[in-house]
């Protein structure tokens, strides 16, 4: 039940992640100085485990995102209803942009994490047989 959400669909998987590269999501990690995969691959001699931990801990932090997203436009919702729009449109406006490129960040590193245990995957069955 999870994966339907968490699971990259296709135009996330078009050309590992091109969709969030055109929407500009390195430019965004690279001026957040944002190598934490790489770095936490360099630490590790078990790549396969390690891409599979850091997937996980993509959901949770994804999974925490979209809460507060919710939670937040929970707000936003009750400032259209009491009469107070500019609020309301004031609160979604700086949430979306405040959220937008970090839910594209990890969903972009998921689609790239689930590309590379694919192809460890592939070599682990060339090397088998």
């Amino acid at each position: 039940p999870d994966n339907l959400y968490f699971k990259p669909n296709i135009i996330e998987r078009w050309g590992n992640g091109k969709i969030y590269e055109l929407l500009g999501v390195r430019k965004f990690q690279k001026g957040l100085n944002h190598h934490f995969l790489n770095g936490y691959l360099e630490r590790t001699q078990d790549r396969k485990s390690a891409l599979k931990e850091f997937e996980k801990f993509t959901r949770v932090l994804e999974s925490i995102r979209v809460a507060g997203i919710s939670t937040i436009e929970l707000l936003a919702a009750y400032s259209f209803y009491s009469g107070l729009p500019i609020f309301g449109y004031v609160i979604t406006v700086a949430n979306f942009g405040f959220h937008f490129y970090s839910v594209i960040s990890q969903r972009y590193n998921r689609v790239r994490i689930n590309n590379l245990l694919g192809r460890l995957n592939a070599r682990e069955r060339k090397n088998n047989k």
